[in-house]
């Protein structure tokens, strides 16, 4: 092939990019192999004719359109099989480390050695390799929409189009399935080549994760220099390349354990580890052979490539951009570029798109920029998108040396490997898949030094059973499974050309005119669910299902093919077939709206139909609480490879893995409403104008505003402490247990994760051995620092008089300018609530909870049959990767439980109202905008009230260790981590051993690691402390510093049935006013329901989430109306209150001076007191609240009485009422220490609730002002109400007494 290297001196002035010299490798920023494109080419008709033919190049006088155009749709047809291929692989490999416990052998596929030693090791290794794979596609979908965006460029439409070059076997059979390219060599004259012997065909075929699928991603990706060490005799890479393959994964994995201890003695104590330690159980290594001797051997039987592979003398992917490169200069200077991208890939509605895959190019530095010029309007734009694919794919043209070189610069020239250009080369597609391929031989080669016969695979063994109609039944199951996932695939390929619509203009032949705006919001839909949702919520968790089955043979002729829609075509009424027809034709040309309008509802209706089929599946055959309606007998199931037949240890494990992946394939369904709540441009919490919702939908509000409280005794506690969240972030799927491309992870012992929000370390013991409760993950590090306590409880308490408090949600646009770019909510808001509490005297205060209330804390409770009948489904965040709600989603279940024995016990819990049970996760968009329950806003550490910090004690240690709240250094905050789980890593390496238990006497007390426990530990140390690796920052660094603020009504179901103590002791709290809890109104009565005082009101923040703990900072307040029931109508009402003076000048005489002086009243210098008559015997008190008159009854030295008959609220009427005040003086000199005591007695009768409720209020403001008269002239007085001053000698005695006397 003439283009089948880039040495040639011709090529350096028309193709810019250039091999660089080895003399300046290294941090210079060409040393991986490529000058980074800017240049324009020389003009190409300065280029010599006789060049041009020497190259089989056109010139512009003979250069034909359909050529790019055709170079193009290869391109995209490569692009596209090459990620389906890679996620294909991945979602094979093994992921959770009980897939690692058992060594297995060639022989004999039912032979098994349990306890593998290795399993930490090999269990890193495979999330190493799923999270390299993953990056690979991803930048392969991204490589895809480059060229798709080329293809607009001129006028032509995208292309999906895979089918058309499709392998056929006509039978079931052991040949590969996948994609043909006939004639890869491009062709290079104008006609086009026509020899068969210059074409050399391609195949990308599907497979797992064997090592002889690693040997053909590794040829995939190769440069031309790193083709030329193909040896095709043995059908693998040269000694050259396979040594330097060995020395990159060695070299990779040393750098990874120097990153995590930052010494070379225990380095290298890892590294000998990882080079030595045998896999089976009790194995001393200084017995084994020579490793060397058993790798060779390795290295020439592992892995092999196809006959087909190994003839391969195609130009690599480099050289096939240069083509198109040189193609697409000359489209600029024939004037074949007709449109700019812009105007449709960048019209995206900013609340549509909220954290979805971006359709417009990343920029990725120096290799492209999209804020200069939009992608194919200049030359230097064209060079910088394919010089990105190309780079990314190898790395460096001379890619051996180059690996060389980097390595020696790192190891001997002390250069960062993620420093200068190393990273170029490092993260290249074809670097990824050198190491894994290293890094799997290794392994094998330590394997089989132990036994030859031990048989090493990465990826996951499938279900089976040796009875017939039991197989039948997973072989069925198999193929509408395939055939479910070619549905979804069909509808995103679909909707992926409605992207890349064309725009009107008469430049353009073949187009429907279509004004350009028509159908923008139908596209702002699909941009944002047809992305990452897609392929998140289905394709990737189908794949993971299919992974348990042999879902790449099929059974039959009949039997669908992975990736293959033709199929559909034998119905050609079904909507898959009419959907098929529509996409070919989207292809070929511009589609009419009409055409367009069909399109996008026949994918829905296939979406239905995929949602439909899964719901079914998931409720019977694969539903883990019950096998009552399934047709696959379990008990004839085993795992291939884990347990034999009837074993039902890690079969259950593997229904449950596919019981998920089921679960998230139903909520396809959500595309339908979500399609059109999109295009009216509503998302999460913002809704299109145009719905309004109907009755239905709004009796599902909980919003908290209008009248929420009136007459009644308000308690409200506060919050304060530590949650666990269970799961996998962004961009993990929902499915994802055990943590691979987001910055949380899950270790051996550990159950994986399940999304779930663990507030308390108990659950009530009805909850115990329910089908679906998780086990909860305790993470520490040891008496180095213990991570946070799981525990959420209560750590100050106030009980109001409340004869009003309306709620208002306000703007709160003073804190947008904090929030870092990570999906924020469209709108700031917080609650404000009339009169604010804070500047209101409270009845009773507390900031002793557990020693007033008892130990109490809150918790969110599981709730049974959300996903499947008898299945617990505990409290997670509901967004589905962004589908329903931005970050900071809804939680649901919502149960919210006041709970005492560290969650053991369910005091008193109420669910927030959902009609018959409709979870949030099934409601409609309007009806889940509606409830109000998502974030309202957000805000950092310095906007937080103070006693969030006094009473969370690691938090408030967190950020004053990392420079406070108002300078926080999240690299800080990581640093002071990491350190002390560095200083664990090497403690266990030095013992074998690990403390018994996170707090107290048990993280001082050690106990010894099994072999196995060992490098279990040792594996994930190293992985914690890379992953806390400042340097990574991320959403572990955003999402330290952020808290989410939600605010809503709780109005469903009251669970009271524990809360008759709890109750008992509000009462003592009260001093002994008689309140209950307000009786709840029927569900189905919803004016009872929002009326005041039926809703409980809680507000809360979710905050400072820490990766490596899965720890979380929840606190809040919640708001319990309370009912009083004496009759403060209709009788007398006694309020008694004693203080003690223990000052040794506070004489009796000196008290009874301040107390009993009816001319100076005790209320605060802002608020006077008016006398009416001379004599002194009348005066008036005025407060923001109130008017009253009092008159003088009765004075003495040390008594004071007075009374009142009328009262005057603001603005509002006078109101009649008999209160009298009976004030006291008694001196206690004969005690021990002496001290005064002041006694209050008030008694009085309310004609009506209103008034009564004022007289208590009033009461307790008196009460107030009276203890800081006292306190301010005598200092210590015992006992406070409502005050800050601190009791001597941490007293708290309560003060206050009620008396209820109803009328004859």
């Amino acid at each position: 092939p003439k283009l089948s290297g880039r040495k040639s001196v011709v090529l350096d002035p028309l193709f810019v990019m250039s091999q660089a010299p080895p003399s300046v490798m290294g941090n210079d920023p060409n040393a991986a192999g490529f000058t980074v494109p800017g240049l324009f080419p020389p003009a190409l008709s300065s280029i010599p004719k006789e060049t041009l033919e020497k190259l089989e190049l056109p010139t512009l006088a003979n250069a034909k359109k359909s050529v790019l155009v055709d170079l193009l749709k290869m391109a995209a047809q490569l692009e596209h099989s090459l990620l389906l291929q890679y996620l294909v692989a991945d979602c094979t490999l093994k992921s959770r480390w009980e897939e690692f416990d058992a060594i297995q052998f060639e022989d004999d596929p039912d032979k098994q050695v349990l306890g593998n030693v290795r399993r930490g090791i090999q269990y890193e290794k495979a999330r190493s390799h799923r999270l390299w794979t993953l990056q690979v596609a991803r930048e392969e979908m991204l490589h895809l929409h480059y060229v798709c965006c080329l293809l607009r460029a001129l006028g032509e439409p995208s292309y999906f189009v895979l089918d058309n070059i499709r392998l056929k076997p006509s039978e079931p059979s052991n040949e590969p399935d996948g994609w043909h390219f006939e004639g890869w060599q491009p062709k290079t004259t104008t006609e086009g080549s026509t020899d068969p012997s210059k074409r050399n065909p391609l195949d990308v075929t599907l497979s797992r994760y064997d090592p002889s699928t690693m040997l053909k991603f590794v040829v995939y990706e190769s440069t031309d220099s790193l083709q030329k060490c193909l040896d095709k005799n043995e059908k693998r890479f040269n000694a050259e390349a396979t040594r330097v393959m060995s020395d990159v994964s060695t070299f990779q994995t040393e750098l990874s354990y120097q990153a995590a201890t930052h010494d070379q003695k225990y380095t290298q104590k890892l590294m000998t580890e990882y080079n030595t330690r045998p896999a089976f159980p009790g194995t001393d290594a200084n017995s084994l052979k020579d490793l060397s001797e058993v790798q060779h051997r390795v290295q020439r039987h592992m892995g092999q490539l196809d006959d087909q592979t190994t003839e391969f003398a195609f130009a690599s992917i480099g050289d096939f951009y240069e083509y198109i490169r040189y193609y697409y200069h000359m489209a600029f200077a024939l004037g074949w570029v007709v449109t700019s991208n812009a105007q449709r890939i960048q019209e995206q509605n900013t609340m549509g798109k909220e954290g979805m895959l971006p359709v417009i190019p990343v920029g990725r530095g120096s290799n492209f920029n999209i804020n200069t010029a939009t992608p194919d309007s200049t030359w230097k734009n064209v060079d910088a998108i394919i010089h990105e694919i190309v780079v990314e794919g190898e790395g460096a043209q001379d890619f051996l040396g180059a690996c060389n070189r980097y390595m020696n610069a790192v190891k001997y020239k002390g250069d960062d490997p993620t420093g200068g250009s190393w990273p170029i080369l490092t993260r290249s597609h074809l670097f990824k898949f050198f190491n894994m391929y290293g890094q799997y031989q290794h392994e094998i080669a330590l394997l089989k030094r132990e036994n030859a016969d031990v048989k090493y695979n990465i990826y996951r063994s499938p279900l089976a059973s040796k009875d017939e109609e039991t197989q039948k039944q997973l072989t069925q199951f198999r193929d509408d499974l395939v055939l479910n996932i070619n549905r979804v695939y069909l509808v995103m390929i679909a909707w992926l050309g409605r992207m890349y619509e064309l725009p009107t203009d008469n430049t353009i032949k073949s187009q429907v005119d279509i004004p350009a705006d028509t159908d923008n919001k139908r596209r702002w839909a699909i941009e944002a669910t047809a992305t990452w949702p897609l392929m998140s919520l289905a394709i990737r968790p189908a794949l993971e299902a299919a992974s348990f089955f042999k879902f790449l043979e099929p059974s039959t002729a009949d039997s669908p093919r992975l990736w293959y829609c033709e199929t559909f075509n034998k119905d050609p009424d079904s909507p898959e077939a009419q959907l098929l027809k529509v996409f070919n034709q989207q292809n070929e040309r511009q589609l009419s709206q009409a055409e367009r309008d069909n399109m996008d509802e026949l994918n829905l209706r296939v979406l239905r139909n995929v949602a439909k089929w899964s719901k079914r599946e998931q409720q019977t055959n694969w539903n883990p609480a019950t096998d009552k309606e399934s047709k696959i007998d379990w008990s004839k199931v085993y795992w291939e490879g884990h347990t034999t037949e009837g074993d039902p240890a890690n079969v259950k494990l593997a229904k449950s893995m596919v019981f998920v992946r089921l679960t998230s394939l139903t909520k396809v369904w959500h595309f339908a409403p979500q399609f059109e709540y999109r295009r009216g441009g509503g998302y999460s919490a913002n809704c299109p104008d145009f719905m309004k919702g109907t009755a239905n939908d709004w009796k599902y509000e909980e919003k908290p505003t209008g009248l929420l409280f009136r007459d009644c005794m308000l308690l409200r506690l506060n919050f304060n402490g530590w949650g666990r969240v269970q799961l996998g972030t962004d961009p993990e799927p929902n499915t994802e247990e055990v943590g691979a491309t987001g910055s949380t992870y899950t270790y051996p012992g550990e159950p994986g994760f399940d999304r779930t929000l663990f507030w308390q370390e108990n659950y009530p013991k009805e909850y115990e051995g329910g089908v679906g409760i998780p086990e909860r993950i305790n993470r520490y590090i040891g008496p180095v620092l213990n991570y946070p306590n799981l525990g959420i409880n209560f750590v100050k308490g106030q009980i109001y008089v409340a004869p009003e408090v309306w709620g208002e949600l306000q703007s709160a646009a003073q804190f947008q300018a904090t929030w870092p770019a990570v999906s924020p909510p469209a709108s700031q808001y917080d609650i404000i609530l009339q009169p604010d509490l804070d500047q209101v005297n409270a009845l009773a205060s507390t900031d002793d909870v557990a020693g007033t209330l008892g130990p109490t804390g809150v918790d969110l409770l599981p709730k049974k049959g959300i996903e499947a009948p008898e299945l617990y489904r505990t409290p997670f965040l509901n967004g589905e990767n962004h589908l329903l709600s931005r970050d900071g989603e809804p939680l649901d279940p919502f149960i919210f439980s006041i709970c005492g024995e560290n969650g053991k016990k369910n005091i008193l819990s109420r669910e927030i109202y959902n009609g018959d049970g409709l979870p949030i996760e099934q409601m409609t968009p309007v009806q889940r905008t509606i409830t109000g329950r998502a974030p309202i806003g957000f805000s950092v550490a310095n906007q937080q009230p103070s006693w969030v910090f006094e009473t969370n004690p690691y938090l408030n240690q967190l950020f004053q260790t990392a420079g406070g709240v108002d300078n926080f250094s999240t690299r800080d905050a990581i640093i002071w981590q990491s350190n002390p789980l560095r200083t664990a890593l090497r403690d266990i390496i030095d013992t074998q051993k690990i403390p018994k238990g996170p707090t107290g006497k048990e993280a001082h007390e050690f106990e010894a690691l099994t072999d196995q426990g060992y490098i279990d530990k040792l594996s994930e140390y190293v992985r914690r402390i890379n992953t806390t690796d400042p340097g990574l920052g991320g959403e572990r660094s955003v999402w330290m510093t952020i808290f989410l603020r939600y605010v809503h009504t709780i109005s469903g179901k009251l669970d009271k049935e524990n809360s008759a103590e709890f109750m008992e002791k509000i009462k003592e709290f009260t001093g002994g006013l008689p309140v209950e809890l307000f009786e709840i109104a029927d569900d189905e009565n919803q004016v009872e329901r929002k009326a005041p005082n039926a809703r409980w009101l809680v507000r809360y923040n979710q905050a400072s989430f820490q990766t490596d703990s899965l720890a979380y900072v929840v606190y809040g307040q919640l708001f319990l109306p309370l009912k009083l029931t004496a009759p403060i109508t209709g009788g007398t009402v006694t309020i008694t209150r004693t203080w003690k003076v223990q000052t040794p000048d506070a004489k009796t005489d000196s008290v009874a001076q301040l107390v009993c002086n009816f001319a100076t009243p005790l209320w605060p210098l802002s608020q006077t007191a008016v006398f009416e008559k001379k004599d002194g015997t009348c005066r008036r008190i005025t407060t923001p609240s109130w008017t009253i008159k009092e008159k003088l009854d009765a004075k003495s030295e040390y008594n004071l009485k007075y009374s009142t008959k009328k009262l005057w609220k603001v603005f509002s009427t006078k109101q009649p009422c008999e209160r009298t005040d009976n004030w006291e003086v008694t001196g206690k000199m004969e005690n021990v220490p002496p001290y005064t005591e002041v006694s209050w007695v008030q008694t009085f009768q309310a004609p009506t609730r209103e008034v009564g409720m004022s007289l208590l209020q009033m009461n307790i403001d008196l009460a107030v002002a009276t203890q800081e008269a006292l306190v301010n002239a005598f200092q210590w007085v015992v006992p406070p109400v409502a005050t800050s001053t601190a009791p001597p000698d941490g007293q708290t005695v309560n003060n206050v007494k009620f008396e209820f006397s109803p009328s004859p």
